[in-house]
């Protein structure tokens, strides 16, 4: 249960008050699905949804346009990041941000709190695996270092990879994995542009 999971950590991460300097990174990698009500709603998929008789879709599952405020709200941390690789992503949220090549703009920016979100599409996307495995998941992590030992995604190369420099990687490798072929998936980004959410998440290697 997410919300239950989520309270939790609230109460675990409440040991930093004000949440300085603290990393919080949401990592889901499932089945999403929508459903027509008033308008058309994400939901993440959760344990026993597909057992279920899915009458009660708020009970097995957990509204992607929730996720944001909820982690924003709950989670005592000052830099956040989502990343979501499920179907109709895109409900979590809607694509906008630059990379920001300067790497002193960067580190002021790193000192404001940050609350980032990429998703492995839009909302009227699907997360499509190749083989077994999932293609966003595999990007991001080969953008991180995850089969080497430098970050594809650190385009400027400083040595850091900013939530920006990600989501760019990202949105244009992932596209072309489907070259040739009538599917297509366009990962999203939105990065916090107003109030206490302005900073930047960085992802630093490990030495």
């Amino acid at each position: 249960n997410v919300s239950r999971t989520l309270e939790e950590l609230s109460k675990l991460t409440g040991r930093y008050e004000k949440g300085d300097r603290t990393n919080f990174l949401f990592y889901y990698a499932g089945h999403g699905e929508t459903e027509k009500r008033a308008s058309e709603i994400g939901y993440l998929i959760l344990s026993g949804y597909w057992e279920s008789d899915k009458s009660a879709p708020d009970v097995q599952a957990y509204n992607m346009g929730h996720l944001s405020r909820d982690i924003r709200e709950k989670i005592h941390s000052s830099h956040q990041i989502l990343l979501i690789d499920c179907c109709f992503s895109g409900f979590v949220t809607k694509a906008r941000g630059n990379v920001n090549e300067n790497p002193q703009a960067i580190y002021e920016l790193w000192k404001s709190k940050a609350h980032a979100i990429v998703t492995a599409g839009s909302e009227k996307q699907r997360s499509f695996e190749s083989g077994e495995k999932s293609i966003f998941s595999g990007t991001l992590f080969r953008a991180l270092g995850g089969e080497s030992e430098s970050m594809l995604a650190d385009v400027n190369k400083d040595g850091l990879v900013t939530d920006a420099e990600l989501a760019a990687y990202l949105s244009s490798e992932v596209p072309k994995q489907f070259a040739g072929s009538k599917l297509t998936q366009t990962p999203q980004y939105h990065r916090g542009t107003e109030g206490d959410d302005v900073g930047q998440f960085l992802f630093i290697p490990r030495k």
